[in-house]
């Protein structure tokens, strides 16, 4: 695996113009075994394609941690999807009428107020996550990797969402405010290292290309939790850098 590996890298680093199209896809073959990938990808002639799927399988065998968290994450989701999600669509798509909320709920500020609807917006990405892994059962560890991770993050934040909202007592300081307040300053900074770093990241090769897309992916994981409102044209420069986009729309 790791000469498949060195191959792999060595293809990353060729101009489109000197890669073997063929003999490339052969080696993508290999490593995931998707006929039907290899088939679209010769019959398009699709460089770039190659080139995204290349780098995803790159990043994440290359990366010891992600190799280790994919464990993790792979048995924390059954859990995750019988206990969280089955709550939360007890609740939300339940006979109950007040979906959770507190009987004092109208007078609470308009922020812990809006924690039950992002609380509905998050089970709904969390069902579509869940889904879209049901077709990636016999698919490659990096496929599911970057959705379980996700989906990790969306039940850690839909648990605190509760906590907060549960716990709030009335006439105290706003910590969901506070905490906004936090996210957009991280939302903020994971915009601009992106944007410093994209034509920085053309330049490089090697393992100094791999640090940073590691760092790069990191920013781009957190303005996708937060739903940060990236354009489809950005998301599609990110992707033909080598970044890798969870697919949530099954």
């Amino acid at each position: 695996m790791e000469q498949l590996l060195l191959e792999v890298k060595k293809i990353l680093n060729t101009p489109d113009e000197a890669i073997d199209l063929q003999q490339a896809a052969i080696l993508l073959l290999k490593l995931n075994r998707n006929k039907i990938l290899y088939q679209n990808i010769v019959r398009r002639n699709n460089i770039t394609k190659l080139r995204y799927e290349l780098q995803k399988i790159h990043n994440f065998r290359s990366n010891s941690k992600a190799q280790d968290e994919i464990q993790i994450l792979e048995r924390q989701a059954p859990k995750i999807i019988e206990i969280t999600l089955t709550n939360a669509q007890k609740l939300y798509e339940g006979e109950s009428g007040n979906k959770g909320k507190r009987s004092d709920h109208d007078q609470l500020p308009h922020d812990i107020q809006a924690l039950v609807d992002n609380n509905l917006k998050i089970y709904r990405e969390m069902r579509k996550i869940h889904e879209h892994l049901k077709l990636l059962i016999d698919s490659q560890p990096c496929d599911r990797y970057p959705l379980l991770k996700q989906l990790k993050n969306d039940d850690t934040q839909l648990r605190k969402n509760w906590e907060t909202y549960d716990r709030y007592v009335p006439g105290s300081p706003s910590e969901a405010n506070k905490e906004a307040v936090g996210i957009d300053k991280l939302i903020s900074a994971a915009r601009k290292y992106l944007s410093i770093n994209k034509q920085r990241l053309k330049t490089l090769t090697g393992d100094d290309k791999q640090s940073l897309l590691i760092k790069m992916q990191d920013r781009l994981d957190l303005l996708i939790r937060y739903n940060a409102g990236i354009s489809s044209e950005q998301i599609e420069e990110l992707k033909t850098l080598g970044l890798t986009v969870p697919k949530n729309d099954s």
